[in-house]
């Protein structure tokens, strides 16, 4: 890749998500091109800087997670706002984003279980009929409440079964 200004490095950074081996091999290629240019153990190893770089951002959480694992996708918003801030050089010709922008790893695509809200309509004339209302939509909410709990538990053994998987490189132990 010749540093020539105005051309558009980066085909893929108008796009929502980009294979990995290409993202490194294409970030290697500009960053690092003299090494990139030559075959063999020098072209790995400059592959192997920006691979390195993006496996620690993502243990920091600097750099979301992967958003398929077989291959592996990555988000091309969350790693142009990685990329810009660990090489500096590359804020000249990323031009989708905005370079002073501040990096955060990308939301996960978490599920979350709803808040019950509960609305009295018809209040009770009487207060023991008030009362049995008010028992009955306590141990409703009480009984949701508990059931919310345990999803939101199966919920994090779903995530951390699957970021395990991905840590694994899709290995299944089960």
């Amino acid at each position: 890749m010749s540093k020539k200004p105005g051309s558009n490095y980066f085909e893929w950074q108008s796009h929502e998500s980009i294979l990995e081996k290409t993202a490194v091999c294409d970030l290697a290629a500009y960053l690092y091109e003299s090494e990139y240019r030559k075959q063999g153990f020098e072209r790995h190893r400059a592959k192997a800087r920006v691979r390195s770089a993006m496996a620690r951002a993502v243990k920091k959480g600097q750099l979301a997670i992967p958003i398929s694992s077989s291959p592996k996708s990555l988000d091309v918003r969350n790693l142009l706002l990685f990329a810009c801030v660990r090489w500096p050089q590359l804020q000249e010709v990323i031009a989708v984003i905005d370079s002073a922008a501040e990096v955060s790893s990308a939301p996960n695509m978490e599920i979350k279980v709803g808040v019950l809200e509960v609305e009295i309509d018809l209040v009770p004339p009487t207060y023991p009929e008030l009362l049995s209302k008010y028992r009955l939509l306590r141990s409703t909410y009480l009984k949701e409440k508990s059931l919310r709990a345990e999803v939101e538990r199966e919920l994090k053994e779903v995530l951390r079964r699957q970021s395990q998987r991905r840590i694994d490189g899709g290995k299944r132990y089960e």
